[in-house]
């Protein structure tokens, strides 16, 4: 895989590709980006998240900071070896520290973070990251 996003499908902004253990909020959150007309697909797990990125080819990536099986900065280290350049929406439950640096950690590593979210967050806010 190349680190390059596929061009976006007709009538779509865009590819966004969301990894977050919780499924309501990942729905909620596809469902948000969708309707800003971007293609979306979730993710619930690392594991999953591996799989769907080489062939859904993101433009964007909302990051959850915890989920079970790895975490955030796991993953920042998998897309930064892919040379991946999507942009990179940081979404935490996590204390404004830790959430501040895991977005220095992924852009040390070259990653295109566009920012963080502390969850709970405004649906503005959210899409103001893509």
């Amino acid at each position: 895989m190349t680190g390059r996003p596929a061009p976006p499908r007709e009538g779509h902004r865009g590819r966004v590709l969301i990894v977050d253990d919780d499924a309501v909020l990942c729905d909620i959150m596809g469902a948000m980006a969708r309707d800003a007309g971007f293609e979306t697909r979730a993710t619930y797990s690392g594991a999953e998240f591996r799989r769907a990125v080489p062939g859904f080819r993101p433009d964007h990536i909302v990051l959850d900071l915890a989920i079970p099986d790895e975490d955030g900065l796991e993953l920042m280290r998998y897309l930064a070896g892919l040379r991946c350049e999507a942009r990179i929406a940081v979404v935490s439950s996590q204390p404004e520290l830790m959430i501040g640096q895991a977005v220095r950690f992924g852009r040390s590593r070259g990653l295109n973070v566009a920012g963080a979210l502390r969850k709970p967050f405004r649906r503005a806010d959210f899409l103001a990251l893509f």
